[in-house]
């Protein structure tokens, strides 16, 4: 029978706590600034992700900049107008930079060529000022983007603060997936135009 000190051990050892999501392998490199610093940079390949279970059809969608944070807001809308339902998402705002970077390196064909291709009306995006009685608010720091034709959708995951300090370590992450938010393309142009001004608005050194 092991005694309490090697139980102990063994507790330690553990990489990533139990219920914090999918551990998969992230690529780490060190990167040296203009002030002569080091700083450490990870890929995430999302392709070996778990895929959200939670699913939603966003009929109209904004984004705001809040308390550091970027709110983006999905909303299902009735068939007599107004809202049915919302879903807010609290993404951190230091991630911004990185997402949109993704989309504009989207390649064979770009998101620009797709929707130059099927010929899509811009989308203007709707103000939602007023929360549905059905309204739900999650949390995250990651997304993956995918659009095919006049269809897109955005999972969005989180990675807490206990799996990013294993990183450097264990060279894996734990990701937890919060929700697929299945849009249109039109409206995913339209929302990718939004962060875009967004990020204008977020402090330069608080971006990656």
């Amino acid at each position: 029978m092991s005694s309490p000190k090697r139980r102990l051990e063994a507790t330690r050892s553990v990489a990533h706590r139990i219920g914090e999501g999918a551990v998969i392998d992230v690529q780490m490199h060190n990167e040296a600034s203009v002030a002569g610093r080091t700083t450490m940079s990870i890929g995430i390949n999302l392709e070996s992700a778990q895929v959200p279970d939670r699913r939603y059809v966003a009929d109209t969608a904004n984004a705001i900049y809040s308390d550091d944070r970027i709110k983006f807001l999905f909303g299902q809308t009735k068939l007599d107008g107004g809202l049915r339902s919302l879903l807010i998402i609290n993404f951190a705002a230091d991630r911004l930079e990185t997402f949109l970077a993704s989309v504009d390196a989207m390649q064979q064909p770009s998101l620009r060529e797709i929707i130059d291709h099927l010929q899509l009306q811009k989308v203007t995006l709707e103000e939602i000022s007023r929360e549905p009685e059905q309204t739900t608010s999650l949390v995250a720091n990651l997304i993956g983007a995918g659009v095919s034709g006049r269809e897109a959708c955005l999972d969005f995951y989180h990675i807490s603060p206990f799996s990013i300090v294993k990183i450097s370590s264990t060279h894996k992450v734990a990701l937890d997936p919060v929700v697929r938010i299945h849009i249109r393309t039109a409206l995913f142009e339209a929302l990718i135009d939004r962060l875009k001004q967004i990020k204008q608005q977020v402090p330069t050194g608080e971006q990656t």
